[in-house]
């Protein structure tokens, strides 16, 4: 039988499978219809967790800024964007191969 604290962290992971999954379907849909780097950036503001002064300001320089460096800012924010979506799966798998290797360790000998 399991506990309630198991059942718990069985659900917060099921639904953080499927946010994440969610997530990164979104963020391949976008990257699939290839829009420009303005609006790649917009997109990341708008779904940042960063102050909407801090969002203002990097809007207001987006007109000021070359076409490089847009598209460079707009990979820099989907990249931290991506890393943020997928840490609890990261930390997960990383604690599930250290369970695996001593396990394997704990066979040989």
């Amino acid at each position: 039988m399991l506990g309630i604290g198991k059942l718990k962290r069985e659900k917060q992971k099921k639904i953080q499978a499927r946010a994440t999954h969610t997530v990164v379907r979104r963020a391949s849909q976008v990257q699939a219809s290839k829009p420009d780097s303005v609006t790649r950036v917009l997109f990341y503001l708008s779904i940042s967790d960063m102050s909407q002064a801090a969002k203002e300001a990097w809007a207001s320089l987006l007109p000021h800024m070359t076409d490089d460096q847009r598209s460079r800012l707009a990979a820099l924010m989907e990249t931290k964007f991506l890393d943020q979506a997928t840490h609890g799966i990261d930390e997960h798998l990383e604690q599930e191969l250290a369970h695996i290797n001593a396990k394997y360790a704990n066979a040989q000998t």
